[in-house]
């Protein structure tokens, strides 16, 4: 079986963050927190879609929470999934996306800001130059 750590990222704009669960750890005796939040995106069938995920770490909940609703959002996850057995025998499934890192889409502007504007020579490339117009035989 492949060893996955975390999916491709998932872009999407903010939409909802849930209600902060905080505490100390009994343990260790260190602050945690927790969080779920969902992000909306562009389905393929071009209508709003949803998807949920749930964050765990004070650092990463911070940093969450201090984007406002409708940022645009990258974020890496860990799909994962759980059974229990219910007190009639019965197994029931359910599944969590745990974000890994949450980062704020770069504003893109009209024109990738990684290409040179058009009509801009590159340095020690040859300058563009047009092929002659292919003419029919007569």
């Amino acid at each position: 079986m492949p060893v996955v750590n975390a999916v491709s990222p998932f872009e999407g704009r903010l939409y909802w963050v849930g209600d902060i669960r905080e505490g100390v750890s009994q343990t260790t005796g260190n602050a945690w927190k927790q969080a779920t939040f969902v992000l909306v995106y562009t389905n393929h069938q071009m209508q709003d879609a949803y998807i949920a995920f749930s964050v765990s770490g004070v650092d990463r909940v911070n940093k969450l929470l201090s984007f406002p609703l409708s940022t645009p959002l990258r974020v890496t996850f860990t799909p994962s999934a759980r059974s229990f057995t219910n007190q009639q025998g019965e197994t029931k499934w359910f599944g969590s996306n745990d974000a890994v890192s949450i980062n704020p889409l770069q504003q893109n502007t009209a024109q990738n800001p990684g290409y040179p504007q058009q009509g801009t020579q590159i340095p020690g490339q040859p300058a563009f130059q047009t092929q002659p117009q292919f003419q029919q035989p007569a």
